[in-house]
């Protein structure tokens, strides 16, 4: 409750500034009145949150310089929260009064301290860790955009609109559209934003990306599967909810199965198997000599290392992205002789460790389809920028293809496959706005795509 305090607080400090400034020529009381109607230190129970939805019209004050103090260093992360969360909320309102009123419809909600439901545990095992958050969001008919705060962290999430009745729950790590978060130096308290350094043009990008996807109005295909499925099969949203926990549930369990049974695999038919020889030529008649002792154990070695370097690929952290998929690249085609190309002319920004983690993992998938399944001869990398702060890996083959639209059932047998490349790129999502593509047609080979956003 020490965040709710501070934020009730300095609303009511932006209270009494309004209220002693009403006197004032007019452009200071439109201000005032402005700025007094925007904030409303309003505190509901209701599960539902912010039921009173309206567009409000951007005001007289100047958005740019309220994003920019809100990112100026602080001193007290709970007032600091506050302060950044009204400007993401006066720079939305900009930036939609700015695009032809034809547009579908979006209401904004005001900011306010919202308490978060308490439902009873025979309904949802989880509840809110936080029991207040400082609120706004966003909506069409289709989508939300949802703005929370505490002290010290700024959360930004979009999900379907028909799922604001349980926000808390909804709010989770896929659907994360950004996270603010502050970290203390000598010159205060410094907001970073996704681990990097916020600005007021990384803002500016941030919420003109939210703004583009609800002008889009359609939620993310998956979810419209799984919604669709939850509507045929009369499931209320609650039970929808935890359905879809279970499955995720059982696909991370099934995964892990998945990766032990490779693992035990690789060690049966490769470092067992060599120990095994070893041991049989050192018992029979025909000792080895010491150099053939030497080099089977080297070949051992070579062995471990490659499948620790399956499980976690040292050369990420050590080297970056760029050499990792390279050394990825050679091992594939001395593994099997298929004539490989990287093509790199970018310099690839730093990323957060779990992004490219996720890039080097889609890569190594889309490999080891190719391997299995694609009967190519020739594949390509190519890592290049189509326009300003944009990324894009590319991963060619001119293999057997097939018909986009319709996955080949063995390409995800004993695997992540394509459905796991494709959940690794709405992890990617999570980050940064992210497009990922499989072109391929029968015959003529496949291509996938993943491309990133990236902000200066």
């Amino acid at each position: 409750m020490k965040f709710v305090g501070k934020a009730i607080e300095i609303i009511q400090t932006l209270r009494d500034k309004a209220q002693s400034k009403s006197e004032a020529p007019d452009q200071t009381g439109k201000k005032s009145a402005d700025l007094k109607e925007k904030i409303k230190p309003d505190v509901v129970a209701d599960p539902v949150g912010l039921q009173e939805e309206q567009t409000i019209e951007p005001g007289a004050y100047d958005v740019d310089h309220l994003l920019r103090q809100a990112l100026l260093p602080g001193s007290d992360p709970g007032k600091d929260a506050v302060r950044l969360t009204d400007a993401l909320l006066y720079l939305f309102q900009s930036l939609l009064s700015e695009l032809p009123a034809t547009l579908p419809q979006i209401n904004i909600t005001n900011c306010r301290v919202i308490r978060e439901p308490n439902f009873p545990a025979r309904v949802l095992e989880r509840q809110p860790s936080t029991p207040s958050y400082y609120r706004w969001r966003a909506a069409n008919a289709d989508l939300c955009l949802s703005v929370r705060a505490t002290e010290a962290i700024v959360e930004l999430f979009i999900m379907q609109a028909d799922e604001i009745a349980l926000l808390s729950y909804s709010e989770f790590g896929s659907r994360r559209k950004a996270r603010f978060e502050q970290v203390r130096t000598a010159s205060g308290y410094v907001w970073m934003l996704n681990k990097i350094g916020a600005n007021a043009d990384k803002v500016k990008e941030l919420m003109r990306s939210c703004l583009s996807e609800l002008r889009q109005q359609t939620p993310p295909e998956d979810e419209i599967s799984q919604a669709k499925a939850g509507e045929r099969a009369g499931i209320d949203p609650v039970q929808q909810l935890m359905l879809e926990k279970e499955n995720l549930i059982f696909k991370v369990l099934n995964q892990q199965e998945t990766i032990k049974n490779e693992l035990a695999r690789s060690l049966h038919d490769t470092v067992l198997a060599d120990l095994l020889m070893l041991k049989r030529h050192m018992r029979g008649d025909q000792e080895l000599s010491k150099e053939e002792i030497i080099e089977t154990i080297d070949e051992i070695s070579q062995q471990l290392r490659d499948i620790c370097n399956e499980c976690a690929p040292r050369n990420l952290h050590d080297w970056g992205l760029k050499v990792s998929v390279q050394d990825l690249l050679n091992r594939f085609g001395q593994r099997t002789a298929i004539d490989t190309m990287l093509q790199c002319e970018v310099d690839i920004p730093n990323l957060p460790a779990v992004v490219e983690l996720h890039i080097f993992r889609l890569i190594q998938e889309s490999l080891n389809n190719i391997e299995k399944h694609a009967r190519a001869s020739q594949v390509k990398i190519f890592i290049e920028s189509l326009k300003e702060h944009s990324l894009r890996f590319r991963v060619v083959d001119n293999g057997m293809g097939f018909t986009s639209g319709v996955l080949p059932r063995s390409t995800d047998s004993g695997g992540m496959g394509l459905t796991g490349m494709g959940e690794r790129a709405q992890l990617v999502r999570c980050f940064y706005a992210t497009e990922f593509v499989i072109d391929s047609k029968p015959g003529q080979g496949t291509t996938i795509s993943l491309e990133l956003t990236v902000p200066s």
